[in-house]
């Protein structure tokens, strides 16, 4: 009993390798215990779509462009999509020991194939207007402009997220990822 006990133990230290463990011979006559360990996400600094689901390739693209962290989680909301582009406006909060935070539409160029090629954020201060103008289309200025981006319930949502995980107010909602 005590094998199959540190066996087991074995086991669940090393579920996050990827490779594989010979079974332990049994000296009780009982079955060997073979592991079946998932294979795990190989790091890339570009995750592709056969990486993840879409909505995360979005949420680490937002995170990369806003907070310049990868621990964190974003909300957004889509404004608009014109042929490659595609714009939201975002809200990004850092899950770490700094709360780092920032609120900001965007725009999320696609590559031919639909992958996430860039993403691009107005500069803050006397440039935020001008650059508003030059990234987005007249409606999507509007909006911004007129801060009709769902703000509240976003906010509200993220702050969930923080405390219990799970996906973005995007992806509840059953909204598709361009």
């Amino acid at each position: 009993m005590k094998r199959i006990i540190s066996t087991l133990g074995l086991l669940f230290l090393l579920a996050g390798c990827q490779s594989t463990v010979p079974a332990a011979p049994s000296t009780t006559g009982a079955p060997a215990l073979t592991p079946v360990l998932s294979p795990t996400l190989t790091p890339t600094t570009h995750p592709t779509p056969t990486d993840m689901p879409r909505w995360q390739l979005y949420e680490a693209a937002l995170l990369e462009a806003t907070i310049k962290r990868e621990d964190g989680l974003c909300e957004w909301t889509i404004m608009g999509v014109s042929g490659n582009e595609v714009y939201v406006y975002t809200l990004c909060q850092a899950t770490g020991r700094i709360k780092t935070a920032m609120s900001v539409p965007a725009v999320i160029y696609l590559g031919e194939s639909g992958e996430i090629e860039n993403v691009v954020i107005p500069r803050d201060g006397i440039y935020y207007g001008e650059d508003i103008r030059a990234l987005f289309p007249k409606d999507v200025q509007e909006k911004i402009f007129a801060r009709d981006v769902d703000g509240p319930r976003r906010k509200e949502h993220l702050d969930d997220r923080m405390i219990n995980g799970g996906p973005p107010l995007i992806v509840v909602l059953g909204t598709p990822m361009p």
